[in-house]
C-alpha cells in the first residue's frame, strides 16, 4: 500500500521515512511527529486520513467516503484530543476517555485513530495513563502524537513511540547557549557557572538553553564525523575542535538527561550546578 504525501511536507527524507514505514507494513501503532504544531497537526490529520482510506493502491486517495470525512474533521473513527493550552494543560481525564473509547470497535473504518495534539502539554499523570495504553495497545487502534519537542515527554513514553522529526527552518541558538559553548571549550567552569546564574529563577529560559545545547553538541558531533551541521556552524566548529567524539556523544546524553530532570521539576540552580560538574569533570 502506497502512502501519498505532498512534496510540500517536510524534507524528502522525512516523507521517505514515513512512506517506507507505511508501505512496508511497519507502521507502528504509536507515532510521534516532532516539530511546530502548525506543521505537525496537518500531517497527523493526513496520516489519519490514510488510515481510514478505503483505496487499495494509494492512501489517502482524497476521494473515498473515509477520506472526505477525515479531511472535513467529521470521521467517527478519528478523534482529536489536546490540552486547552500551556504546560500540563492536557489532563489525565482525556486519556481515561481515550482508553475507554479505544476498547469499542470502529464505526466505519478498519481502525480507530487518535490524534494527541501538543503532547508536550500532557501532565505527568496523563502521560503515565497513556503509557499503560501504549504498553498494552488495543487491536485496530492507531495513535498519532504531535510535540514541538519530544524531550518534554517522559522517557518511557518516548521509548514506546516511533518519532519522525519534521526538519523545519531551525532558529539560531540563544546567545547565552553560544556563550556557554565558548566557556566549555576554554575549560572555564567558573565563567560557565557565572553565566548560568541568570537562569536560576527562569525555568523556561533554562529549558531553551538545554534544548540548544543538545542541538549544538549534536551538530559538533556531526561535524566531527564528516557531516554538515544543521543548526549553528560557528558553534559547531568551536566545539568540534575542542572536544573529542566521545565527549560530544556523552554531552548530548548528559544535556538530555538534565533537561528531562528539569521537566520533572528539579531545582534549577542545583540542576545547572550538577550539569556543570558533569561537563567539566574531564571524563570521557
Amino acid at each position: 500500500m502506497k502512502l501519498l504525501l505532498p512534496e510540500s511536507i517536510g524534507s524528502q527524507r522525512f516523507r521517505q521515512d514515513l512512506e517506507d514505514a507505511f508501505e512496508n507494513g511497519r507502521f507502528p501503532h504509536a507515532v510521534l511527529l516532532e516539530g511546530t504544531s502548525d506543521s505537525t497537526l496537518p500531517i497527523a490529520k493526513l496520516l489519519a486520513a490514510a488510515c481510514v482510506c478505503t483505496d487499495d493502491t494509494a492512501r489517502p486517495c482524497g476521494h473515498c467516503a473515509g477520506c472526505k470525512k477525515a479531511l472535513l474533521d467529521c470521521h467517527p473513527d478519528i478523534s482529536l484530543l489536546s490540552g486547552e493550552g500551556g504546560a500540563r494543560s492536557f489532563h489525565k481525564e482525556s486519556i481515561t476517555f481515550l482508553r475507554s473509547d479505544a476498547a469499542i470497535r470502529p464505526n466505519e473504518a478498519a481502525c480507530k485513530v487518535y490524534i494527541l495534539a501538543d503532547a508536550q502539554n500532557l501532565s505527568e499523570q496523563a502521560q503515565n495513563a497513556l503509557l499503560k495504553t501504549l504498553e498494552e495497545p488495543f487491536s485496530a487502534v492507531q495513535f498519532f502524537l504531535t510535540a514541538e519537542n519530544a524531550s518534554a515527554l517522559l522517557p518511557t513514553i518516548r521509548s514506546r513511540v516511533q518519532t519522525f522529526r519534521l526538519e523545519a527552518k531551525i532558529s539560531q541558538p540563544d546567545p547565552l547557549s553560544k556563550t556557554l559553548c565558548e566557556k566549555i571549550c576554554h575549560g572555564d567552569e567558573f565563567g560557565f557557572l557565572c553565566e548560568c546564574a541568570q537562569l536560576f529563577r527562569d525555568k523556561p529560559h533554562t529549558d531553551t538553553i538545554f534544548h540548544d545545547m543538545i542541538l549544538l553538541f549534536r551538530d559538533a558531533l556531526i561535524l566531527r564525523c564528516g557531516g554538515k551541521p544543521l543548526c549553528d556552524m560557528e558553534s559547531a566548529k568551536l566545539l568540534s575542535k575542542g572536544l573529542t567524539k566521545a565527549k560530544l556523544f556523552s554531552f548530548v546524553r548528559i544535556a538530555q538527561e538534565e533537561q528531562d530532570a528539569l521537566h520533572r521539576n528539579a531545582n534549577v540552580p542545583l540542576l545547572l550546578t550538577h550539569f556543570a560538574s558533569l561537563i567539566f569533570s574531564g571524563e570521557e
